[in-house]
Order: structure tokens, then sequence, then C-alpha cells
């Protein structure tokens, strides 16, 4: 409920939960609580606190609240509270006569759809005005959510209800705009995904070598085991419809375990005192690939329900290392030899350290015979594996950076995850961080390919060199060459970017103009130069006058 507001009644909707307190005798009795991450302390009315009949501490305690307002504290309680399942915290309470008024102060209209069918509330009756018998702090509510849904927060009490509205998301929309998405800037006091990595990665056989940064204890994890074999009967019987897929499917199955990216687990019910995790797969098909059209994509956001976590839940992010895509874009386009490539399977040229295995398994069918897989790499679809990528280069180009300084410099400065985007002034200059970019990629064992340039030139120098190089024809006009760079049309015969509008213009003119249908129609447009800017801001200020 966090501050939402619903327009109607001008009243917001503040967090609330039913807990469990418990009294003298052991028993558990339930509490109306107010879950407030702006209070320091936790408090307790007198009239349930003696319901508890729990013995008071004398004490002498002036609590601060609006305006410097001082209110004398004279006595205070410790107790347990509970979700009388899988969850207890040993809390401090002061005692005070009255919390706040009736919260909500008015009976509440949510929408039906807000609402999710099966699933216990914490505070089922939140629209309904009543009293509150307990506030939480801010400290106790870090140790009770576990994590944010959409319209929900998930708690080890329930499920809170969340009122921000379309209104928030919009606002979210106009900050963006073009230049991108900012970290979190208290990402320095709570990630440690850098700082672990820095301490563990190591250089074994032409790899790096790399741990996941795990956020949580990997003792939460849960197994996940029934979910993927769901998953995987269901994808089994997909197979049997599609003899074509199934085969393409197992070629890359084993090209993985030929290439020792993936092995089969040779004892999975033996207990280990690991993170053990397991991922449901299935294929995604990408027609515009130059390489790969068919992928096998793996799912460590899985997880047996909202109560429980998956493998994406329990590891940081870590911080965007990737350079600004204005800056890489504009900078692209300034030099009259523009060159792009890109790492084949980059993610699977890092090594997954030991310890970390078991939390990549899958499982797949052999001959009808289930078998246990895990990753030796590290994988597309794990919450941390962008960071892994971005830090493993930067970190290889500084271990190199004092015998190849301007090759390291453009390479640390011009990647994008796996995409390499650069060029230079001269033909002479562009040859040389090409072929230098791949030797000293090549250490890490990552292979970069499909070298692009708008000079024909070039082009053939790369090819006297060895470089692979690769080009589509478009199939409307053979005269132009086109690729994409970060997602934009790129016209290397004409030296243009484009940015496709026709999906903009189909849903504007097929949908009714509401304020979800216009938002929804802007972000089909991927401008990350902001080209087309006079053109959506209009649309933009258009949906705020819709309903």
């Amino acid at each position: 409920m966090s501050g939402g507001e619903v327009r109607q009644t001008k009243t917001a909707i503040l967090s609330t939960a039913n807990i469990f307190v418990r009294d003298c005798f052991g028993n558990l009795k339930s509490a109306r609580t107010l879950l407030d991450v702006g209070s320091m302390c936790s408090f307790i009315i007198t009239e349930f606190a003696d319901l508890l009949q729990i013995k008071k501490e004398k004490i002498s305690v002036a609590v601060s609240g609006l305006n410097s307002a001082k209110i004398n504290v004279s006595s205070r309680v410790c107790t347990v509270v509970s979700n009388k399942s899988d969850f207890e915290m040993r809390l401090e309470f002061l005692c005070v006569p009255k919390i706040s008024s009736m919260i909500p102060i008015d009976s509440l209209k949510i929408p039906k759809e807000h609402l999710p069918l099966n699933i216990k509330l914490a505070d089922h009756y939140f629209y309904r005005p009543g009293k509150i018998d307990v506030l939480l702090g801010a400290e106790p509510l870090v140790a009770l959510q576990i994590r944010n849904l959409k319209k929900m927060q998930y708690t080890h009490c329930g499920l809170i209800y969340d009122c921000r509205d379309i209104g928030n998301d919009i606002k979210k929309c106009w900050q963006l705009e073009s230049i991108g998405i900012k970290d979190d800037p208290s990402y320095n006091e709570v990630d440690q995904s850098l700082e672990t990595f820095e301490k563990t990665i190591r250089y074994k056989d032409n790899h790096y070598e790399v741990e996941l940064p795990w956020k949580r204890d990997w003792h939460e994890l849960n197994d996940n085991y029934s979910v993927t074999k769901k998953r995987l009967d269901s994808l089994v019987r997909r197979f049997k419809k599609n003899p074509d897929l199934n085969l393409q499917y197992r070629e890359t199955l084993h090209d993985y375990e030929k290439n020792g990216i993936i092995e089969k687990v040779p004892n999975p019910e033996k207990p280990i005192n690991k993170p053990v995790f397991y991922m449901p797969h299935q294929p995604v098909f990408t027609d515009e690939s130059l390489t790969t059209k068919m992928r096998i994509v793996f799912d460590a956001s899985s997880s047996h329900s909202f109560q429980h976590l998956s493998l994406n839940d329990c590891l940081w992010p870590g911080p965007n290392l990737n350079s600004n895509i204005f800056d890489i874009l504009i900078n692209f386009r300034l030099n009259k030899f523009a060159i792009i490539s890109d790492i084949e399977k980059a993610f699977l040229q890092l090594t997954l350290a030991e310890k970390d295995r078991d939390a990549v398994r899958f499982l797949w069918t052999e001959n009808d015979t289930l078998q246990v897989y895990r990753f030796n790499r590290v994988l597309f679809g794990v919450r941390s594996s962008p960071f892994l990528l971005s830090a493993s280069i930067k970190m290889h180009m500084k271990k190199i950076h004092d015998e190849f300084p301007t090759t390291t410099d453009c390479l640390d400065r011009c990647f994008y995850v796996d995409d390499f985007i650069s060029g230079a002034d001269s033909l002479q200059d562009a040859l040389e961080i090409s072929t230098q970019a791949v030797s000293l990629m090549d250490q890490a064992s990552m292979v970069l390919r499909k070298w692009t340039t708008n000079s024909d030139e070039l082009r053939q120098l790369w090819k006297h060199e060895g470089l692979e190089n690769q080009l589509r024809d478009n199939p409307i006009s053979p005269r132009v060459n086109s690729t994409k760079v970060l997602e934009m049309l790129w016209n290397t015969i004409e030296a243009h970017l484009i940015v496709a509008t026709q999906s903009l213009v189909d849903s504007l003119s097929n949908n009714e103009n509401t304020k979800r249908h216009l938002l929804r129609a802007i972000g089909k447009i991927f401008d990350p130069l902001g080209l087309l800017t006079p053109f959506t801001i209009r649309v933009k200020c258009i949906s705020k006058f819709c309903g």
C-alpha cells in the first residue's frame, strides 16, 4: 500500500497486516498491524499489551513525531510476532495509549481485478476501517518482506495490497525518456556483488571463472524440482508433435555437452551441502538471427509459488557496467569507418565455479530415461549473468591494458553486453582496432564474429585477415544492406540509423485511444537517441487527457 492514492476519496492506503503476537501463556493472539517504513521503533497499544498479560518494563523515553512533537513513553514489552507457520521474530515494543485513528479513515472500493483469487491477504479486510493494535517499524519490515509483485507485496504474513496505479508508471515513462535507466542510488550500500566478484574471479585454462553473487542464504532456496519436471513433461509432448524441433533441441544439448558447457550430475539424489535449483527450459525462435534460429532458454525465475524463492530472487543483479547506450551510438556514427561485432555465445565463455553449479541444474530425457544435467558455464537467463560478463571483460581489459592501451581503452568503452560498437577515422586504424580486438578477446576464449562495416574496402581487408564478416541482404531493396546496431536498423550503404515505426503506426491505427493503449504503442518504439521525441512527446501529451 505504500503511499498509493485512491483519487475518488483522496484517502491514502497504508500497509496493514494481521499478525500473531505471543501472550504470557505462549498463546498467539491476532493483532491488526500497521507497517511503517518511516518509523524507527515498533509500538503496541497499552490495551492490547494488557490483554497479552506480558510483564512491562518501566522506561522513560521521548518519541518524536511530526513537527518534532514529542510524547513520553513509560513502558515497553518484549514478545514474539509470528505468522503461525514458518516465521517468528522477537521484538521490543514501546507501549502507547493509541497508535492512530481508524485505518483506513473511510471504506474503500477496490477493483476486483486488483485482488488475487484463492490467495490469502495479510489483511483480508484492509479496505474496511479498523483499529490498529501494533505498529511495526522499518527494521522488522526488512525481515518481514520477501518480494514485490504487481499490485502486491509478499511478506511472511501474506500478500499486501498495493494501490499504485498506472499514474506512477506514466510518471516513470516521462522521467526515463531516451537516455535510459539509472542505477539504484542505494546500490553501494546493499549490493555486494562487485566486491564478491573481485575477490573470487579466477583465470583458468584461457577462461575466466566466476561465482554467483548470492544475495540470500542459499538454504532459503527451494529446489524447484516438481515445477521443472512438469514443464519438461509438457515439452516432451510438444516434441511428439514436432520431430524437427525435437531433433534441433537434442543436437543443441549434445553440442553443449560435447563442448563442456553442461555435464551430467553423477548422483543427483545424493544430499550435498550446496545450493540446488532446477531450471525449466523451452525453445525460443528468432527468425531475424543470422546464426541461431532456435535457442534454448532457461528459466531461473521459476518457482513453486509466490511463497517460494526462485534462483534469481537469491542473486544480486550487480551494477550496470555497460557504457551509456546514447554515448555508444553517437560515438559510433562520428567515425568515418563504423564497425560492429559481437561475442559468440558470450555468457557460455565464462566458467562457473564448482560450488555454484548445482544451482543451475536442469532435467532432460535420453531414451525415455530422466537425466539430470548442470551447467559448467554462466548462462543467459540468470539474473547476474550480464553483470558477470561485463565485469569479466573489464577485468580482462585491465589485465592487458599496459601492453595494448589504445585497443583496450576502445574495447572497455565500446562494449554493450556482448556487442562491440566502435569505429575509426582512418582505414588503417579501423583495421588495427578490429584485428587487435580479435586477438585480445581470444585470450579470454571470446570469439568476436559477424564483423560489419560501412566500408567495402575495410570489408575486403577483413576477408584477407580471416575475420568473419556477414551482412544481410534487404529483401525489399537488394541494393540496401542492413543489419542491427543495439536493436536499431543500420543501413550500411547510406550509413543511416533507422528507427522502425510501423508497429507504432499499426498500433495507433487499430486500437482505441485510451491512455493504456497510447502508452503501449509508444513502448513499441526503440529510440535510444530520441530521434522521434518531437513526435512521441505529442502522443504522451495526448495520453494525459485520455481515460
